[in-house]
């Protein structure tokens, strides 16, 4: 089965960490997407889609549309 997992980060090392383990964690033929909420450019497009997510921190990992259970917490 081939996974979609999207994590939202700030761009920070403690974020990177996260984004890290998630690459060193999937499989080949898993799609994983990093949203940056500091991107200047993407900025606001990413916040909306990490506000249908219910993403309150970061770093937040959905898991083929799925909030990950770790990651509900407001901080």
């Amino acid at each position: 089965m081939v996974n979609k997992i999207e994590v939202f980060t700030a761009g920070c090392d403690f974020c990177n960490s996260a984004v890290d383990l998630v690459n060193s964690s999937v499989n080949k033929d898993d799609e994983v997407i990093v949203y940056n909420l500091n991107d200047a450019k993407r900025k606001e497009d990413y916040k909306k889609i990490a506000d249908n997510y219910g993403v309150s921190s970061v770093p937040a990992i959905i898991v083929n549309s799925k909030l990950l259970a770790c990651c509900k917490s407001s901080g």
